[in-house]
């Protein structure tokens, strides 16, 4: 009979690195609560710095519950997508005449989701958690959508931590790998994730977030993100960061970020927004200048973000016509995008 090798370092008060035969996976927690991520089969791993973790995509077709903010509502307010509900699909797995109680309801579970009765699905995943992790992220998820603010769903993912259950599940394995949940790390940048730790994690800041317990969610994401800097981790860090006025640790994570993606767009924009903020308006506009460098399957919205504060900062050193300039080629872009309308009628009254 084989078995399996499995080690666990501690890496400070929040952090545990579990080494396994399949790879390396990362357990994290705030005050005695535990998330773990590890390696999984079946996605393609995006981003990925070197250590083993990144958020990841699920090859082929999938289905998936869209966890999305709108717009761009404040962190505390975002709102998300409904569920996108799917046909039924052939295969789905069935569980056995002697299989547990809670296997059964997770099965349940998941036909209803993909059949597209959420209620029924909730139901059953909600009496399936208590012993399947993957059940209880789920029905946190599910709740979330409802209403983000419940504490519900925090507490379901709070037991999951505190479970120390290894990731993924045998049952996650079995019923959930074509289930993903799309987090919004930020208003304009979402990512897609399989229903493991990973998604438990970035699903609790986000709850953090939506409840105003900022310094849990940052405190989380530090610990994270020393052990592994990954885009996603650090973006979501500088939209916490910039919550509270934090302008010397959004430098601090993001100044080694180069223009690759839409994340790392979005961190430059939050870095070059600190560099105006400690009135270093010079840094400040190389900083976006880098960011606006690079165009090809950029989000125009962050494109446009990023002009529109290097024209702030250009009004900011007194250029105003420089800065003249920068609005009005943003206005032929998007004529509605902020105050810029606003910004150019009163350049002409004062001109």
């Amino acid at each position: 009979m084989g078995f399996r090798v499995q080690r666990s370092i501690g890496l400070g008060r929040f952090l545990r690195l579990n080494l396994s035969k399949s790879g390396i996976g990362l357990s994290a927690g705030i005050a005695g609560l535990r998330v773990s991520a590890g390696p999984r089969g079946s996605f393609i791993n995006l981003n990925l710095p070197g250590t083993g973790l990144s958020y990841r995509k699920k090859i082929g077709d999938h289905n998936f519950i869209d966890f999305r903010g709108n717009d761009e509502p404040p962190p505390a307010n975002r709102p998300a997508a409904a569920p996108k509900a799917q046909e039924p699909e052939p295969g789905i797995p069935e569980p056995g005449f002697f299989a547990a109680r809670h296997e059964k309801a997770l099965a349940r579970a998941v036909e209803a989701y993909h059949a597209g009765d959420i209620d029924k699905a909730l139901s059953n995943f909600l009496e399936a958690a208590p012993d399947e992790p993957g059940a209880a992220i789920l029905a946190a998820a599910i709740l979330a959508e409802k209403d983000i603010k419940a504490y519900r769903p925090i507490q379901l993912l709070e037991d999951v931590i505190q479970s120390d259950d290894e990731f993924p599940t045998d049952l996650m394995e079995k019923y959930l790998a074509d289930l993903t949940l799309t987090i919004a790390v930020t208003p304009k940048v979402s990512v897609e994730v399989p229903i493991d730790g990973w998604a438990a994690t970035l699903l609790l800041i986000e709850l953090y977030q939506a409840q105003r317990r900022v310094r849990e969610a940052i405190a989380l994401l530090e610990e994270v993100v020393e052990l592994n800097a990954d885009p996603v981790l650090i973006l979501s860090l500088c939209e916490l960061y910039a919550s509270r006025d934090l302008w010397d640790g959004i430098i601090e994570v993001a100044k080694t970020t180069e223009s690759e993606d839409d994340v790392t767009l979005e961190i430059l924009i939050y870095y070059g927004r600190a560099m105006y903020e400690k009135e270093m308006y010079d840094a400040a506009i190389a900083v976006f200048s880098k960011a606006v460098r690079r165009t090809k399957d950029r989000n125009p919205l962050l494109l446009q973000e990023a002009a529109y504060w290097r024209a702030i900062s250009y009004q900011a050193q007194g250029k105003q016509r420089r800065a003249n300039e920068e609005f009005q080629k943003l206005f032929a872009e998007n004529p509605n995008f902020k105050d810029v309308r606003q910004r150019l009628q009163q350049f002409l009254i004062r001109n």
